[in-house]
């Protein structure tokens, strides 16, 4: 049986010292994360929430958002959770042709979180952000927000087992060494 599925995002976890957490860790109260638990509460009574992690492809994403800037206030080591577009739709699509129901609540990622300093280092490696100037991140663990920002680690092995499905790309670094990045680059 098909399934009504809401696209949310795993930034709504309370977790920011580098922890794991998964589908049912603590959220975070805020004025940003009040209104999408709002949403996901109502969307749960009819269908699932499919909670993302950070989306890239090569246009689009963090890298591309710190490249802009170049020089970010942000601490480089901390972990930031990634999925490709591309890996984001075949897992919706999974939870729309019935492999999720009404009530689930659902995390998806690659599962190999990396530090805004490797995703910057992988993005590098490709011809487009390699001739750019580099990104330096001028941000502590310790900074103006306290003692915290180290991020996050994602176990999604719940959301993978039910909706049987697995990323196309398992690393950031992987989708920029693939075939597929280097025919988005040259067209």
């Amino acid at each position: 049986e098909k399934c009504f599925v809401m696209i949310s995002s795993g930034g709504v976890y309370a977790e920011d010292q580098g922890g794991i957490c998964n589908e049912n860790s603590q959220v975070t109260t805020g004025p940003r994360s009040e209104k999408l638990l709002m949403a996901e509460k109502a969307a749960l009574k009819v269908g699932a929430v499919i909670r993302l992690a950070g989306l890239y492809t090569l246009d689009r994403g963090a890298h591309v958002f710190w490249y802009s800037k170049t020089t970010v206030d942000a601490n480089p080591d901390s972990l930031v959770n990634l999925l490709h577009y591309d890996d984001a739709a075949t897992a919706t699509v999974n939870a729309l042709e019935g492999r999720a129901v009404q009530s689930d609540l659902l995390l998806i990622a690659d599962g190999n979180p990396r530090s805004r300093q490797a995703i910057v280092h992988a993005a590098a490696q490709h011809p487009k952000f390699a001739a750019m100037e580099p990104v330096t991140f001028t941000g502590e663990s310790n900074n103006k927000r306290g003692p915290r920002g180290m991020g996050k680690r994602y176990d999604c092995s719940f959301s993978r087992k039910k909706l049987q499905w697995e990323p196309q790309y398992p690393t950031i670094e992987q989708f920029f060494s693939s075939s597929s990045c280097t025919a988005q680059s040259s067209s």
